[in-house]
């Protein structure tokens, strides 16, 4: 059994129950509120700032030299196609959505101990290139299968606005399914009799922050 397969494994319950939250599946019907699509993505930026930096610690340590450069080009799509789709979406919901007099935290209690997790992988030096590769992994591999979840129950409209549309094509197609599937070839090639006890640590804590991060969205009331 790989490693990746694994730690699914072990951790199925919890895996399954992050990438079939109310929040995906409401955003690829086109059903999720503006209000709730807003907080969603302005606290998903806050962590894409903070996860480029994570991804260029990776990048640092990537053991090849093939590795480092795929890790890199995917720093330069981040920075171009989600960026902007987060200036542009978050605009457009501003405009529908009364936020100079909404009370919005800047950021939400489950949000800033994900930042946190992240801001230590990145700067505490004793995290290794296999800690981060397998956050990387779990990470986008949550993505990446509550979009496949929803192309498989025929979920999305064919008239999806784009605001939801988009955010999903992100996370889904032959470029995201390349790039996630990448990772996870780079986690599989990890020695587990040495590094299993750090990266299933790495992996649990992950999961349940992606979960945690999708429901304190989900729940803020305005």
């Amino acid at each position: 059994m790989s490693v990746t397969d694994k730690l699914i494994k072990k951790y199925q319950e919890k895996f399954d129950k992050t990438i079939n939250h109310p929040l995906t599946k409401e955003l690829c019907n086109g059903t999720l509120p503006d209000k709730t699509l807003y907080i969603y993505l302005e606290q998903d930026l806050k962590f894409f700032h903070v996860g480029l930096r994570t991804i260029l610690k990776t990048t640092m340590l990537a053991p090849e030299n093939d590795v480092m450069m795929r890790l890199a080009k995917q720093v330069g799509f981040l920075a171009n196609a989600e960026h902007g789709y987060f200036e542009q979406v978050l605009k457009l919901l501003e405009s529908s959505i009364d936020t100079k007099n909404t009370k919005i935290p800047e950021v939400l209690p489950e949000v800033g101990v994900y930042l946190d997790f992240l801001k230590n992988l990145t700067t505490d030096h004793s995290i290794t290139y296999e800690q981060l590769i397998t956050f990387l992994w779990c990470s986008e591999f949550c993505y990446l299968r509550w979009a496949q979840i929803a192309e498989e129950q025929k979920l999305i409209p064919s008239d999806l606005h784009w605001k939801y549309k988009e955010w999903i094509n992100l996370h889904s197609g032959e470029h995201f399914e390349e790039w996630t599937y990448f990772l996870q070839a780079q986690v599989d090639k990890i020695n587990v009799s040495k590094n299993f006890a750090d990266i299933e640590k790495i992996f649990e804590q992950t999961i349940d922050l992606e979960y945690k991060f999708f429901e304190s969205c989900y729940t803020f009331k305005f």
